[in-house]
């Protein structure tokens, strides 16, 4: 303690007690308890007291306490903000410091606390909270762009009179923003109906979900500052909605001339943006300055879940075209950059080889690659580790821009290789069956179709034969070859397999004999898609599935009556 005074308060076991009492082994004293002892020296100090009773016998073995008193520290800065040596600070900022302990708010003030450029001083006005021990300097106006200013705390004292620890700090202010407007370098609609066909010369944008329509629009704002204050994206309605779209990031990688569903980019992010009730012949705003982190190309994908759809201007209207306007600095850049996996291995496989490709939004960037703990090692998209062992492994990879500025956030990826043999099947029966021709069979169909609306449902059915499992099964893929790609997939469902393929219809269709085993998102065209259903089979058996969609947005694959038969892969220990 730093006190300089000390009370101690004792009590005998026996009534009638008197006591004695000494410090520092100065000698025995009467005394009576409370005993106060005032200006102390700083030093150890040991306090003794014994009681004696009415036959004066005196305790043989007298309480004592041993305490320290310390100088009376100097109060300290703890914390400055903004830090100390940072750079592209907003011209508007305040400066805030927070002291070790409660302060005289008189001493803390103008003379105190100081703000200086060039050894003058800037104008300000200071406040102290005693709650947060903590004050800030306000200045009278704005501050200069890329100059750098001093903080000074020295003079202050605390409730006790001492001095605060001389502190100083420095900033640097960044530029003053600049807005720019920019127009898309590429837009251009997808419609799920038409899925080969290009619209990228179309004047009109459209986004709806019941005649399924995504629209994109792609900028290049290479040229902005390297710190984005605001970035908004407006779109020229010209058909309201009761619910306008959602916005989302997409892969840069696509062009408005070649641009169709079945070749539509990748989406990179989940919603950024999103807006309620819009009118036609206005303009409405979505907010991405989350998503806008510097220069760079960035793509927007438009996608609604309502079947009100919008309409609005592309760059081909020939007036009011969509618009990214960005509030940016060109001071040094600070912003780094981030960092996307876009595809991987199955996050459960067999196979002891594993591709990655990630991307970043910001041109001229590197890439660090790490495996499993290992060491971060250059690398670039499409990298390849092959002979993995069995078990579970991590792979992360972070991007480096031109300025030096590292994502401190690496994308990551998880995935376990199994271990055992593999065992694939192909359907003993497989069909869809229609909501609005209930009646109708499509045993003989060669494509199998999910989809979800108000009375047009689809749902597909497969059925296996499992043979052959005599140890454990640690994997269940159901894989399937995709001719029409979605943004949401479907569900797949465990089903009564006593359904015949040639005469099952929507109205006879098998009941439901589980939950949920797996919930799809996006599902690409062109290509495998797998279903993980782990745990579904144990054993030998006739086991059926079916799949149903929550969104209107359809997929199609291939049947057993197609070129690329639907698979039921098992791994067994």
């Amino acid at each position: 303690t730093s006190a300089t005074d000390a009370t101690f308060t004792f009590i005998s076991s026996e009534a009638g007690s008197t006591f004695e009492c000494q410090l520092d082994n100065g000698g025995w004293n009467s005394c009576t308890s409370p005993q106060l002892y005032n200006n102390l020296s700083v030093s150890s100090h040991t306090f003794d007291v014994r009681a004696t009773d009415a036959s004066a016998n005196t305790d043989l073995t007298p309480a004592s306490q041993t305490w320290v008193i310390q100088p009376d520290a100097d109060p300290t800065v703890t914390s400055v903000s903004p830090a100390n040596g940072a750079t592209g600070v907003s011209a508007a900022t305040s400066v805030d410091v927070v002291f070790s302990e409660a302060m005289d708010a008189s001493t803390v003030n103008t003379s105190t606390f100081t703000l200086s450029t060039g050894g003058s001083a800037i104008p300000a006005t200071v406040s102290y909270d005693a709650g947060t021990t903590s004050a800030t300097l306000d200045p009278d106006s704005s501050l200069a762009a890329l100059t750098t200013y001093d903080v000074s705390v020295q003079g202050a004292t605390d409730s006790t009179g001492n001095t605060v620890v001389p502190f100083a700090s420095s900033f640097t202010t960044g530029d003053t923003p600049s807005s720019v407007t920019l127009n898309p370098i590429d837009d251009a609609r997808v419609v799920q109906n038409s899925a080969n066909n290009n619209y990228g010369s179309d004047a009109t944008l459209i986004s709806d979900s019941s005649a399924r329509q995504d629209s994109y629009v792609k900028f290049d704002a290479s040229a902005v500052g390297n710190t984005v204050s605001s970035a908004v994206l407006r779109v020229y309605l010209t058909n309201g909605s009761g619910n306008g779209p959602e916005l989302s990031l997409s892969d840069v990688s696509w062009s408005e001339g070649s641009i169709t569903w079945n070749t539509r980019p990748a989406t990179v992010s989940g919603t950024i943006a999103d807006v309620g009730a819009v009118s036609s012949q206005t303009w409405i705003e979505y907010d991405v300055t989350a998503a806008v982190s510097g220069p760079g190309l960035y793509s927007f994908r438009f996608s609604s879940v309502s079947s009100d759809g919008t309409k609005f201007s592309s760059k081909e209207a020939g007036s009011n075209p969509p618009e990214l306007v960005i509030q940016s600095n060109s001071g040094p850049d600070t912003t780094p950059p981030e960092t996307v996996i876009s595809s991987g291995p199955d996050t459960s496989t067999n196979s002891t080889t594993a591709q990655f490709a990630f991307q970043s939004f910001e041109p001229g960037v590197t890439f660090e690659c790490l495996l499993d703990g290992g060491s971060w090692a250059p690398c670039a998209s499409g990298i390849e580790y092959t002979g993995l062992a069995v078990g579970a492994h991590h792979f992360e990879v972070r991007a480096t821009d031109a300025a030096n500025n590292t994502d401190p956030t690496p994308a990551a990826y998880d995935w376990t290789i199994v271990g055992g043999s593999t065992l694939i099947f192909t359907p003993q029966a497989d069909t869809y069956l229609s909501e609005n021709r209930s009646t109708t069979n499509y045993g003989s169909s060669s494509t199998l179709t999910s989809d979800g609306g108000n009375g047009v449902d689809k749902e597909t059915l497969l059925r296996f034969d499992v043979t052959g499992v005599s140890t454990s099964v640690t994997s269940v893929k159901l894989r399937v070859w995709v001719t029409n790609s979605t943004s949401n997939g479907p569900e797949v469902f465990a089903t009564n397999p006593s359904w015949v393929e040639s005469a099952v219809t929507w109205n006879t269709k098998p009941a439901l004999t589980s939950g949920a085993l797996f919930d799809a998102g996006p599902i690409p065209s062109g290509a495998w898609y797998e279903f993980d259903l782990s745990g579904s089979i144990t054993a030998d058996g006739t086991y059926s599935f079916t799949t149903i969609s929550v969104s209107t947005d359809a997929v199609k694959f291939e049947s057993k009556e197609g070129s690329n038969a639907p698979q039921l892969v098992l791994t067994v220990s």
